[in-house]
């Protein structure tokens, strides 16, 4: 697919790609790479147009204590013509997965992209928690284009060598810098780590 066929596409049903690129929402350029790269596909449901993508999200936390842990959070987006976006996410990390690959597979990848390359040496825990399947009707990414999401959730524990206390960053070249921060929460107000825990993950040392 090429942009005009993507714009013509869209145009079609009806979606104001006219209010893309501004504010937090993303370019059409963006959606087309992620549809020739197979992260993101077209179906027609109910007559309207749905972008159907599968993602891993990735709780990642590092324990200070017995009692305190601290959750990574992706806290911001800074694109390179000046716009920032402030992130709102529940998770640390996600990832769209590629054609034919695993949840598990895209959240081992997701954390050594998108945190340190250090993560591909291994030596941290991680545990799959569960899926969410939800349609909505548009995102901060793409306003008005209806999305099918399926949520696949993982909890990363960080063993002490590849704990950063300043936090992590990825630099897209030429399109914006991704800041990840840690903020400091109960280990009994961590659902999802304690429901890891609970399920017999083992932390690393």
């Amino acid at each position: 697919m090429n942009i005009e066929q993507l714009e013509k596409l869209l145009v079609e049903h009806r979606i104001p790609i006219d209010s893309w690129g501004r504010g937090e929402a993303k370019k059409v350029e963006h959606l087309l790479k992620e549809v020739n790269a197979g992260e993101a596909v077209f179906r027609f449901v109910n007559g309207f147009l749905v972008r159907c993508i599968k993602v891993a999200a990735i709780y990642v936390y590092y324990p200070l204590s017995d009692q305190t842990l601290h959750f990574l959070r992706e806290t911001r987006q800074v694109f390179n013509d000046g716009r920032v976006r402030k992130i709102r996410r529940d998770t640390s990390v996600s990832e769209k997965l590629m054609p034919g690959e695993k949840p598990e597979e895209a959240a081992h990848r997701a954390l050594a992209e998108e945190l340190n390359d250090d993560f591909r040496k291994g030596g941290y825990s991680m545990a799959a928690i569960g899926c969410d399947p939800v349609i909505t009707g548009g995102t901060r990414s793409y306003p008005h284009l209806r999305t099918f999401r399926q949520r696949y959730f993982f909890v990363c524990v960080v063993p002490k060598f590849l704990y950063r206390h300043e936090g992590y960053k990825e630099v897209q070249a030429g399109v914006k810098t991704i800041y990840f921060d840690w903020v400091p929460i109960h280990r009994y107000d961590a659902q999802p780590f304690m429901y890891a825990v609970m399920g017999g993950m083992k932390l690393p040392r």
